[in-house]
């Protein structure tokens, strides 16, 4: 009974994987559905909001994210609060960082990029006008 106890745990740590390995072993995920949408509060949408934000400071925005980002603002309502409003901001930092970084002009990730920028600087007034790309003098 032991050694079979003993086979079972060294056959479930064979299974344990580390976060990298994890993430290349996911699929591709799936986009954003209205009635999935709709099935969030405010408060799954924030916390949400927030891993999106925290994943940006580790990787690079891709399409699929930018189309999450997108939906997760719009099911957001306002007024936003202090955390809230400080995670759309830190979203903005990173998405403007991001689009300094881009060479290409005609970059897909730009377009997304500057949507995400854009709702959350006019709509949520969390970016400067420099941010925005409009440098009114």
């Amino acid at each position: 009974n032991s050694s079979n106890i003993s086979e079972t745990k060294n056959k479930a740590s064979d299974k344990i994987w580390s976060g990298r390995d994890w993430l290349k072993s996911c699929p591709k995920g799936n986009s954003p559905t209205t009635s999935l949408l709709l099935q969030f509060d405010q408060i799954l949408t924030q916390r949400l909001l927030a891993h999106m934000a925290y994943w940006l400071k580790i990787h690079s925005l891709s399409n699929a994210r930018a189309v999450w980002i997108y939906a997760l603002l719009a099911r957001l309502d306002k007024p936003l609060g202090i955390e809230t409003a400080a995670t759309v901001r830190e979203i903005v930092r990173r998405c403007c960082a991001q689009r300094a970084e881009i060479s290409k002009a005609k970059s897909s990730l730009l377009p997304g990029l500057n949507i995400i920028i854009t709702i959350c600087g006019r709509f949520f007034s969390q970016a400067s006008d420099e941010e925005l790309g409009m440098n009114i003098k």
